[in-house]
């Protein structure tokens, strides 16, 4: 159900959804689970299922692999290493 009755298209796989966060909560757990505050230019609303690879894939990168790709998207060396 969504809760800000709005719907999105997922940017990765293009199916449409209701939006069950809100923008704010969304860029939240992104900081949380990327260890970066996203800059508008660079926001992409993925579904939950595309989310959930995009965190298998980033987990499985080394530190050094985080930083690097923190770096060259103009975020400097602020990629935590995450869980």
């Amino acid at each position: 159900m969504s809760v800000t009755g709005e719907t999105y298209t997922c940017n990765n796989c293009g199916a449409t959804y209701e939006k069950a966060w809100t923008d704010e909560e969304s860029l939240a757990q992104t900081k949380v689970d990327f260890g970066v505050h996203v800059r508008a230019d660079d926001e992409a609303t993925l579904c939950d299922a595309c989310y959930a690879l995009m965190i298998e894939w980033w987990d499985s990168l080394s530190a050094e692999q985080r930083a690097r790709i923190a770096r060259n998207a103009g975020y400097g060396d602020t990629a935590e290493s995450g869980p």
